[in-house]
């Protein structure tokens, strides 16, 4: 059912209330729930902000959306700071996976709803990784930098079975799988259709992922020019 939700201003309650709606939390449950999303917060899930004491907290698209998969990564069965490190070390990744998932969104760009001739119409996102929810045994985490952990962190449109063979085939023989599409299109129920605002989060999605993607290569870029540089002052 949808709620009365603006995607582009949400406070923290609202957001844990469409969290709650969207993975079936028992009203009992409600106050663990919150807890458990306050402590992504705590930890520091990429793309949220303190609001800072007395002022009232305000998330968009993106931070719902990046607040639902690190719940999904919990429905997994990874701790909060396994998620969060995962979300941390493949941001680009993630981007990526939200920008495929809305640039087909089943509404047009004047937020009229488009007639889908069949499911397949659209381009579908996934994410599969590799959990490694023993990383701590693993030999990889005596190893400086062991926060790449799941580097098999991809991307794909999953056309056939040849991906999950392919991820699957070499020294990891596991695979988790994130079906971002659909959940994204979950997310979009919550808003009511009136006033654009289911067809205003798709937008408000698509353009915060684009842009967030855009600055952290653009960082990337600026911090290998920068290590260049110092490099070539250092032989002169």
């Amino acid at each position: 059912m949808p709620l009365c939700l603006c995607p582009t201003e949400m406070s923290f309650g609202e957001v844990e209330a469409a969290l709650a709606e969207v993975h079936h939390i028992a009203s009992s449950k409600r106050t663990a729930f919150q807890a458990r999303l306050k402590n992504f917060l705590r930890i520091g899930i990429p793309t949220y902000a303190a609001s800072g004491r007395g002022r009232r907290g305000q998330y968009g698209a993106f931070e719902l959306a990046t607040m639902a998969l690190a719940v999904e990564l919990s429905q997994l069965g990874l701790a909060p700071a396994h998620a969060t490190r995962l979300l941390d070390f493949h941001w680009p990744t993630v981007c990526a996976a939200f920008l495929r998932a809305t640039g087909n969104s089943p509404y047009d760009t004047r937020g009229k709803r488009r007639e889908l001739i069949y499911e397949g119409d659209f381009v579908r996102s996934f994410l599969l990784f590799d959990p490694a929810a023993l990383w701590p045994l693993m030999e990889e985490a005596r190893m400086e930098g062991a926060d790449d952990i799941a580097a098999a962190f991809e991307l794909l449109e999953l056309a056939d079975v040849e991906d999950l063979h392919r991820l699957t085939s070499g020294s990891q023989f596991r695979g988790a799988l994130i079906n971002v599409s659909a959940l994204v299109t979950r997310l979009s129920l919550l808003f009511p259709e009136e006033n654009n605002f289911r067809w205003g989060f798709f937008e408000e999605l698509r353009s915060a992922a684009s842009d967030r993607l855009q600055t952290f290569w653009d960082r990337q870029n600026e911090t290998n020019a920068r290590e260049s540089t110092d490099g070539i002052d250092q032989k002169a």
